[in-house]
């Protein structure tokens, strides 16, 4: 699983945005936080399914992180 490099360097562009309008632009955080729950979900979700198939897998959507 990898995400796009394009999404990558857009993601990184939003964290750095954040850090450099000293942590006040809400949209390039929101972006970035979105972006990394999102992958992390996926991950999880992804690794889940691997370990002990998709049947028994737990739902990571209604984790209340989104």
């Amino acid at each position: 699983m990898t995400m796009s490099t394009m999404g990558d360097i857009f993601y990184d562009y939003q964290l750095k945005n954040w850090l450099q309008s000293g942590k006040t632009n809400k949209q390039s955080h929101d972006l970035y936080q979105t972006a990394v729950l999102t992958y992390l979900r996926e991950l999880a979700n992804f690794h889940m399914n691997r370990l002990i198939g998709p049947a028994l897998s737990v739902d990571f959507n209604d984790s209340g992180l989104a």
